[in-house]
């Protein structure tokens, strides 16, 4: 997991912050720009994701993307990734909605939420129910620590990295 350390000089790095005034502080430039986080693996980037992304950048002005960790994926999906991590990073990075991308070690997001304490976190409606129910129940509980929203757009139906691999594999 990254350090505050370690995320505020990213965060120093955005295009945003580079238009600071010069007599503001950090902290009170951070007070006055919104930040959207999102979690994702990324393995297979699919217009659903970036719905996602467009979403969050709709509703902040920095929008920072925690890609997970091979670990993190396997652990709950079973199985290794298709794209590294690296160039997975390497994707999301140059999608023009994303301002900065750290590291998410787990399927958990509370860590990351807690050093970024994000305005609104954007996630798609499917982990309402089923094995991320209590990921996104945990997220609740750390974005009211210092209130921040969850958006939930509806589920971008059909479209799923686990459906195109279906597909690929059908052909």
């Amino acid at each position: 997991m990254i350090s505050q350390k370690e995320f505020i000089a990213k965060l120093k790095t955005t295009t945003l912050y580079s238009y600071k005034p010069e007599h503001l502080s950090f902290d009170s430039w951070r007070k006055s720009v919104t930040v959207a986080y999102v979690g994702m693996c990324a393995d297979l980037l699919h217009v659903g994701h970036l719905n996602i992304l467009r979403i969050a950048k709709l509703n902040a002005q920095i929008v920072v993307v925690g890609i997970l960790a091979d670990e993190a994926i396997n652990s709950y999906k079973g199985k290794s990734t298709i794209i590294p991590y690296a160039d997975r990073v390497a994707m999301v990075e140059s999608i023009r909605y994303v301002d900065l991308v750290i590291k998410q070690n787990s399927l958990d997001y509370v860590g990351n939420l807690e050093i970024v304490k994000p305005d609104y976190l954007v996630h798609g409606s499917d982990w309402k129910s089923g094995i991320q129910q209590k990921t996104r129940q945990d997220a609740i509980t750390a974005l009211a620590k210092f209130s921040g929203e969850l958006i939930e757009p509806e589920y971008f139906k059909g479209v799923s990295t686990t459906e195109i691999i279906r597909k690929i594999k059908s052909l």
